[in-house]
């Protein structure tokens, strides 16, 4: 509890710094609707928003294989695997290093 029995406290942000955050959480970028209809069709409604998270905050340009690959990859049996994330954050990470 703050002094005087307050629950918030008022912040005071620059412009330049809201514009860099917000720029960060890259919601201007969305995965493809195929891969989109995929998350919500095969992953855990509480793993949903999670995936699209990591989908959203990729580094790599989508094509027609690697949509095709996340499609499958979904629609395996792995999203309901323990080690789904494991191997979710793995294929985004490999995507974004290749040349």
């Amino acid at each position: 509890m703050f002094p005087g029995n307050k629950n918030f406290s008022r912040l005071f942000v620059p412009q330049p710094v809201v514009k860099q955050f917000i720029l960060r959480l890259n919601i201007y970028k969305k995965a493809d609707l195929q891969i989109l209809e995929a998350v919500n069709a095969n992953v855990r409604a509480s793993d949903i928003n999670l995936v699209k998270v990591k989908l959203r905050n990729r580094r790599f340009t989508e094509t027609e294989n690697k949509i095709n690959f996340f499609c499958m990859f979904l629609k395996s049996n792995l999203p309901t695997h323990p080690v789904f994330f494991e191997c979710l954050d793995f294929i985004v990470e490999f995507f974004n290093e290749l040349k």
